[in-house]
């Protein structure tokens, strides 16, 4: 509670300034960092719940916030997916540095300070791709990580949308498929992954997974 509304006191004031959601939701010049604001508060309290729950279990934790692009490390000129990558990364890399002794490290999805916002840069499951770049920041620290794994409500992909099927119809589930085959899903309209999260696994040589949040422990 006390986490929650230090939070919205401080998402509550540049709200106010705002008469119209609008132009705080919409890709309007000058409200990028207040979208953002908007677009990570429900992150930012997931991710701090799930730390007193780690704590409650006796998990040592640590919640990594402040995670922002270094607008540095992206150089000037003409804003490109390459150089935000970079900046992503260099970005989340700073925000790991002295936090290999924290037990489970939290972070919430959401990186601030990107040019035009996470959400317009990204787009759509920019969730996704902060997961991968945070095994390549992890990576790049020194540590022996070779897979990202994605909790989601799905067992992984199949032939069809399982949510869109009646109950009697299930669709075929594969248990194994190439980065390749889920670049081709993605382009042909799968929202399972993001397709930059595919492309930069598959560049940094990553093994995604994907794990049903329902069937936990059942592995």
């Amino acid at each position: 509670h006390e986490a929650y509304n230090a939070a919205f006191n401080i998402l509550r004031e540049p709200l106010l300034v705002h008469k119209r959601a609008s132009k705080i939701l919409m890709p309007v010049e000058g409200s990028f960092q207040i979208r953002d604001q908007v677009y990570g508060f429900g992150e930012q309290m997931a991710a701090k719940l799930l730390a007193i729950f780690c704590t409650q279990m006796g998990k040592a934790n640590q919640y990594v916030e402040g995670i922002a692009c270094d607008r540095e490390t992206m150089g000037g000129g003409t804003i490109s997916n390459r150089k935000l990558e970079k900046g992503i990364q260099a970005g989340i890399k700073d925000a790991l540095k002295g936090t290999r002794e924290a037990g489970i490290r939290i972070l919430g999805g959401h990186v601030l300070g990107t040019p035009r916002g996470i959400a317009i840069d990204e787009g759509r499951g920019y969730s996704d791709i902060t997961a991968v770049d945070t095994t390549i920041a992890l990576q790049d620290l020194g540590g022996l990580v070779s897979a990202t794994t994605y909790w989601k409500d799905v067992d992984g992909y199949c032939t069809a949308n399982p949510k869109e099927l009646a109950a009697n119809n299930r669709p075929m589930h594969h248990r194994d498929i190439s980065i390749e085959e889920a670049l081709e899903n993605a382009a042909a309209g799968s929202a399972l992954l993001n397709v930059r999260a595919l492309s930069r696994a598959q560049q940094h040589g990553i093994t995604l997974q994907i794990r049903n949040i329902h069937r936990a422990g059942e592995d």
